[in-house]
């Protein structure tokens, strides 16, 4: 029955990265409000998947955690909604899915970006980008393996 729900549940993840990957393009903000719920519905799943997901997820969110405190550390550099997206997937995905995606998501937001980077030849530090389609990639990526 858990790995039912947990299917599922990568379902509803990836309709929730597709929602905030438009939501993420037009404003380059990720809602709080959808970060929470999902967070606190992976912890619910959790206490019914035994110890062995537990142990999974925690790791996984470690790693998302990382990444907040890069944030804070570096002033956003990833934003704070991008980062607990990946403490999400974390704890959703496991550690070490997380780490395929993020290569996913990073190598792709590089390539894209150096492209830009060629095409407008106007691309500053201050200039911001949607990383939560890259996410997705890299979350359609993890899917496939």
């Amino acid at each position: 029955m858990y790995q039912i729900i947990y299917e599922g549940m990568k379902i509803a993840g990836a309709m929730l990265l597709v929602l905030l990957t438009v939501i993420d393009i037009k404003t380059k903000r990720v809602p709080r409000i959808f970060l929470g719920i999902a967070i606190g519905s992976v912890c619910i799943l959790c206490l019914f998947g035994g110890a062995e997901e537990i142990i999974r997820s925690v790791l996984g969110a470690i790693i998302g955690l990382m990444f907040v405190v890069f944030s804070y550390i570096t002033k956003e550099a990833i934003g704070y909604g991008d980062s607990w997206l990946m403490v999400w997937l974390g704890m959703l995905l496991g550690g070490w899915k997380l780490c395929i995606l993020l290569f996913i998501a990073f190598a792709s937001a590089a390539m894209i970006g150096t492209l830009e980077i060629i095409r407008q030849k106007s691309f500053g530090k201050s200039s911001r980008i949607a990383f939560v389609p890259y996410l997705l990639w890299g979350y359609i990526g993890v899917w496939f393996l």
